[in-house]
């Protein structure tokens, strides 16, 4: 599960730019959601439902863009 999750806020990260403490803040208001979860600590499957609410949400402009980028 953590492995899975972690590789996700990798790939949002790397599609939008930004850090992964700053999507920790912007998902769940934690910044040290990243470097908890990359030393092996937990996520409440509460937790994780947020997190992959959030890039959901946030990935359906990026993914529009990108579908538009492409056909032109």
């Amino acid at each position: 599960m953590t492995g899975a999750l972690l590789t996700e806020i990798e790939n949002f990260c790397r599609r939008h730019d930004i850090a992964p403490s700053t999507f920790g803040e912007r998902a769940v208001r934690n910044s040290k959601l990243w470097k908890r979860l990359s030393a092996g600590g937990y996520v409440s499957p509460k937790t994780e439902e947020k997190i992959r609410i959030f890039i959901r949400e946030h990935d359906l402009p990026a993914r529009a863009r990108q579908s538009v980028e492409c056909q032109t």
